[in-house]
Parts: structure tokens; C-alpha cells; sequence
């Protein structure tokens, strides 16, 4: 899991709380990681328009290889804690939603439409 998040702050200045800020918490073990990738998913659709398309494609990139991993924790963390961020800060950022959605990779974007089925956030 820690090898999947540096990869994934790796990608792109976006992620400016860095895996260390979480660390130092006294939070339960392993949710400073999860902490984490709810804010990546929020900080992703916030800043979209500000990102490249090389940025936006390899972190697209990323969170699919994440959903595919055969690591349980890496693929439920991914789709729990980044992609459920992504889709309630979309109600935010509704244009950048758009363009989103219509890159986001298979996996990502069937996931993005089981959990839209449940809450009703966003236009899948």
C-alpha cells in the first residue's frame, strides 16, 4: 500500500499532504493512508482544470491499476476512500465532473456508477 501512495504522489504536485502528515497521527493503524486518498480524491476534482493532460491520464491510470490490484487493501482503500471523495466533491465542481467522468477507465467508472446507484450524488 505504502508503494501504491508514493507512486501516486509521484504523479503530480496536486498531492500536497503528503502520506508523512498522516503518519504522525494517532489515529488508528492504517487510516492516516485512507486519510489520505479522501482527500486525493477531493484535491483531484477540485484542481482538475489546473492539471495537465499527461497528470490527469496517469493518475486516471493509477487509481484503474489500483481498482484492478490483486492487494484487497490497495483496491477497496482506491475505490472506497479516492473514488467516493471524487464523486461527493463532484456535486462541487460539476464541469470538471463532466470531463471526468468521460476519462475515467473501466473499472473506475463501474465502480463510480454501483455507489452513484446507492446515493444518487452525481450524473453517471
Amino acid at each position: 500500500m505504502e508503494k501504491y501512495i508514493e507512486q501516486l504522489i509521484g504523479l503530480s504536485n496536486l498531492f500536497t499532504k503528503t502520506k508523512s502528515e498522516y503518519d504522525s497521527s494517532d489515529l488508528y493503524e492504517g487510516l492516516p493512508i485512507r486519510m489520505f486518498l479522501g482527500n486525493a480524491g477531493q484535491d483531484f476534482v477540485e484542481n482538475f482544470s489546473s492539471l495537465s493532460d499527461n497528470e490527469i491520464s496517469a493518475i486516471l491510470l493509477h487509481i484503474e491499476d489500483g481498482m484492478l490490484s490483486k492487494d484487497e487493501d490497495i483496491s477497496n482503500s482506491v475505490a472506497v476512500y479516492f473514488l467516493d471523495a471524487m464523486v461527493n466533491k463532484s456535486n462541487f465542481y460539476v464541469e470538471n465532473w463532466e470531463k471526468i467522468r468521460s476519462m475515467l477507465n473501466k473499472e473506475s467508472l463501474e465502480y463510480v456508477k454501483a455507489y452513484n446507484a446507492l446515493w444518487g450524488i452525481v450524473e453517471v
